[in-house]
């Protein structure tokens, strides 16, 4: 049995019986509420020195370069679960949101993260609302700011 956090375990399944069979390096980028990633060097999981290595969820962002009220790293107020709810949110609230009003019962503030990304249902794919949010500016910077 193995003891870790959901995206260092993932990582391991894809090295065991996944995409990175028989590779020594590796990384496993985990996108939900929050974002983290797990690092694979040499074939062994790579913690750093703090045991901290892969949080990208705090990289600071050009968008919100203060950090986010409700405890979530820049990167993760940006692009996690969370982003996705508040533009879905925004965008089922507009006049080109009836998908995601009637994925959500039409109530635009019942928007999810889910809604936002829907599963085929009945061998049919539905509409995907997509975030117009991608631009380089909402990557994470280089450094944190000054």
């Amino acid at each position: 049995m193995y003891v870790d956090g959901e995206t260092h375990l993932s990582l391991l399944a894809e090295r065991r019986i996944g995409i990175a069979q028989n590779i020594d390096d590796a990384v496993y980028v985990h996108i939900g509420v929050g974002i983290s990633c797990g690092i694979l060097v040499g074939g062994a999981m790579y913690r750093g020195a703090n045991g901290a290595a892969g949080e990208i969820g705090y990289l600071a962002v050009v968008e919100h370069a203060a950090r986010p009220a409700d405890g979530a790293g820049s990167f993760e107020f940006a692009a996690g679960g969370g982003a996705f709810a508040r533009r879905g949110q925004q965008a089922a609230a507009g006049a080109a949101g009836a998908v995601l009003r009637d994925l959500a019962g039409g109530d635009p503030a019942a928007v999810d993260a889910a809604a936002c990304w829907p599963r085929p249902r009945n061998g049919m794919m539905r509409r995907r609302w997509r975030s117009s949010r991608t631009s380089p500016r909402y990557w994470p910077a280089a450094s944190p700011p000054s």
